[in-house]
């Protein structure tokens, strides 16, 4: 009897560690997803691909504030080839992934400039995405240049803003993108706002330098500028909207000084 009792003793105490051990499994899984969820880089990283590789950003340290930021406008003045349309789209992939029933809307001047984003950077999320994971998720519904439907009832929509924004009214989203945005009008931002007025209503402003005194130049004045030293950003600007959150690449930051230096000799 006495044996018998040890026996169950013992088979006592290995189910007991098996359960921890389960739960100690389970807490480590149920704290990976939330981090996946919460943190857009790490997501990335995770299940994004580039050129038929992992997504990594070691070699592109500036973007990973950006994903961080809360402001309701954030304006990336980047060059060519900094990866802004890739970061912005990355953002916004992990937000409708990880957000049920959210909405996110790319607008640009015209509406072939904002079906690219489509086809080269948002649809490319999911069928690109490691081992096809993410696939699933839009192998139901519409799946168009211009909408395309996500198994969690989130929806992505893509659409020219022309001259008065007018075409981008009826959807509410709670992102937007507005890209090209050096070709924007005031009149076409101001519809798109109202188009993206769900919580938490933000809105990523992406372009070039262009003309001196364009509406983009106006809302990169009251952004607080940020710079990157190569460590970290700097804001530059103590009188900024505390709305506006804006980055600048150096070479960016260039072209601006041009187009100021062209003005500033233009009414000397």
């Amino acid at each position: 009897m006495a044996s018998v009792g040890k026996r169950q003793e013992k088979q006592a105490r290995e189910t007991l560690k098996l359960r921890e051990k389960d739960s100690k499994k389970q807490d480590k899984e149920r704290d990976y997803y939330r981090k996946l969820q919460e943190d857009g880089v790490l997501f990335s990283e995770k299940l994004f691909t580039m050129r038929g590789k992992p997504m990594k950003f070691e070699d592109f340290p500036y973007v990973k504030q950006v994903f961080q930021d809360n402001a309701k406008i954030i304006v990336l003045l980047w060059a060519r080839s900094m990866t802004k349309t890739t970061t912005i789209a990355s953002i916004l992939t992990h937000k409708l992934i990880t957000n049920s029933y959210s909405g996110a809307m790319v607008a640009a001047p015209r509406d072939k400039q904002a079906w690219r984003v489509t086809k080269e950077h948002i649809r490319p999320r999911f069928t690109e995405s490691k081992d096809k994971m993410l696939l699933p998720l839009i192998s139901q519904g519409k799946n168009t240049e211009s909408e395309i439907d996500i198994a969690n009832g989130s929806k992505y929509l893509a659409s020219g803003a022309w001259v008065t924004g007018n075409s981008l009214r009826g959807p509410h989203v709670n992102y937007g993108f507005a890209d090209e945005m050096q070709d924007w009008t005031r009149e076409a931002f101001e519809v798109f706002k109202e188009v993206v007025n769900l919580p938490p209503a933000q809105i990523f402003c992406a372009g070039t330098p262009k003309d001196k005194g364009s509406f983009f130049e106006e809302i990169w004045f009251s952004s607080d500028k940020k710079e990157w030293n190569g460590k970290e950003w700097i804001p530059t600007n103590p009188d900024a909207d505390p709305q506006i959150s804006g980055y600048i690449s150096p070479r960016n930051s260039q072209a601006l000084l041009s187009l100021s230096s062209l003005s500033i000799n233009a009414r000397t």
